[in-house]
């Protein structure tokens, strides 16, 4: 067995920990250090107070779907891996829990949609809530990716 060899299968994460206990914490730890960050980048953006209410309640709205739709992608995904490994008795169950879990996304990504929209009018969602709430979805994957490499994929070796 080479070196390459070795290094890929110690990167390659087994379809069982995609939504594990363990995965789930380091994406969770993402989470919050997102959230947090995202609070004072609102407290030190917004104007006034009541701005900052405002944009400190849409960053949750957006967050808290943000995170909805990442949870119903990793819950989908693991449907899907399972159902091709075929490793269930039951696959029209299987089927029928990645159908809901993709309906779910599928949901979450139409409010996104739909609330970007509504953000580009004048009286819509303040600018730092709209930014940091969407952004949830870009930063808690890479950061938590970042944890889950440093606690879960050393434990695998």
């Amino acid at each position: 067995m080479t070196a390459a060899s070795k290094d890929s299968k110690a990167i390659k994460p087994s379809v069982k920990s995609l939504v594990s206990s363990e995965s789930l914490s380091g994406f969770g730890l993402a989470g919050l250090i997102w959230l947090l960050l995202s609070a004072a980048i609102c407290f030190k953006l917004s104007p006034d107070k009541a701005e900052l209410r405002r944009s400190l309640t849409w960053l949750c709205i957006l967050f808290g779907l943000s995170i909805l739709d990442l949870f119903a992608l990793a819950q989908a995904l693991s449907g899907l891996f399972d159902l091709m490994r075929n490793e269930s008795e039951k696959p029209i169950f299987l089927v029928f829990r990645t159908s809901y879990w993709a309906s779910i996304k599928l949901v979450c990504l139409i409010f996104l949609g739909f609330l970007m929209a509504r953000g580009s009018s004048s009286s819509g969602i303040p600018t730092p809530g709209l930014l940091t709430g969407i952004s949830t979805l870009m930063v808690v994957p890479l950061l938590g990716g970042v944890f889950w490499q440093l606690f879960v994929g050393t434990s695998n070796e």
